[in-house]
């Protein structure tokens, strides 16, 4: 049986791609800060490595700002065009609903609008009365 105790060592380019990216975001943002590595686990390492850090700093306060306010219950979604970044973007900020992101896939491919990529964090968010972001940590997964 071989031996789980030792953790996997980091992938150094990917560790110093998010490193540059976090040195990029607003230090005063720690939610987005806590944001940065969940949003872009899933993206492959070379396209990672040929993003600019700002590209991606950019990315995580998009996705942040979109973030920022957001009551129980109520669903938060942005289209931006290409433009501001390579490609357009969808974000959908809601509380985790299963098969939304299958249904959103579905349906933009019915519309002949091919994906680029899907990065697709679920978190658990604590907010306010107001519904702003206090803070993001993982979800566990682990069941009762």
């Amino acid at each position: 049986m071989p031996d789980t105790s030792t953790p996997i060592p980091a992938e150094p380019v990917r560790e110093e791609a998010l490193r540059l990216a976090a040195d990029a975001l607003p230090p005063a943002m720690a939610t987005a800060h806590a944001l940065l590595r969940p949003l872009l686990a899933s993206i492959p390492l070379h396209e990672l490595a040929a993003t600019p850090p700002e590209e991606l700093a950019a990315m995580v306060t998009s996705l942040h700002g979109l973030a920022a306010t957001r009551l129980p219950g109520q669903a938060r979604i942005r289209v931006l065009p290409a433009g501001r970044f390579a490609h357009p973007v969808a974000e959908i900020v809601t509380d985790d609903m299963p098969f939304l992101v299958d249904s959103v896939l579905a349906a933009l491919t019915r519309h002949g609008r091919p994906l680029r990529q899907v990065l697709h964090p679920v978190l658990a968010a604590t907010r306010g009365p107001d519904g702003a972001l206090l803070s993001l940590g993982q979800v566990s997964c682990a069941k009762a």
